[in-house]
């Protein structure tokens, strides 16, 4: 069994990367693939998972280890502005691991599709950016009451390519971005009317 070592951060630049220190630190072979993506935001898990997804279908039997993390309380900037306010609030400290595999033994979740959607307009509503020398996070409210529209469009998308209905899907994981996000989401995009 080979395992596809994967970390996903935008709040910390390692060289060597967390990767490889992981590897050191949990004792695990020293041969294995790795790959560190970084600059992402919380955007990152997607790809990372994507990625490890990508390498088990290639590698069937074979195993991908993700791990995301995120230290935003070493990149917190203080001001008085609302936007750093939002920032500090909803960007906290977390990571979160899990083992992919496309060996037909497991049960739990399964990943059916993946699809993607950038909308240029919205690049400058949230991220870090360098304030007197150091790194913040910045959030601007315009894209709250948008999501849930971009959420659709991006759904419509994807079922339809799997072959899926709203109604088929028992349970959403939303990445929320705060309250406005998830109702603005539940509304446009996810909510089902009682039959």
């Amino acid at each position: 069994m080979s395992i596809l070592s994967l970390r996903v951060t935008c709040t910390g630049y390692l060289c060597p990367g967390l990767s490889a220190i992981l590897i050191k630190d949990l004792g695990l072979r020293t041969n294995l693939q790795r790959a560190d993506l970084v600059g992402m935001g919380c955007a990152g898990a997607m790809p990372g998972l994507q990625r490890a997804y990508d390498y088990v279908m290639a590698y069937p039997g074979r195993k991908a280890l993700l791990v995301t993390v995120e230290v935003c309380s070493a990149c917190y900037y203080i001001d008085e502005s609302l936007e750093t306010v939002v920032g500090n609030a909803i960007c906290a400290d977390g990571a979160a691991a899990v083992i992919v595999a496309n060996d037909g033994g497991g049960s739990g979740p399964g990943i059916v599709a993946f699809d993607t959607l950038l909308e240029p307009s919205f690049l400058h509503t949230v991220g870090f950016q360098t304030i007197q020398g150091s790194s913040g996070s910045s959030s601007r409210r315009t894209y709250a009451n948008e999501a849930g529209v971009l959420v659709r469009r991006l759904l419509d998308s994807l079922l339809l390519g799997s072959g899926l209905r709203r109604e088929d899907v028992d349970h959403w994981i939303i990445h929320s971005g705060g309250r406005k996000v998830i109702d603005s989401i539940r509304v446009n995009s996810v909510y089902r009317k009682p039959s």
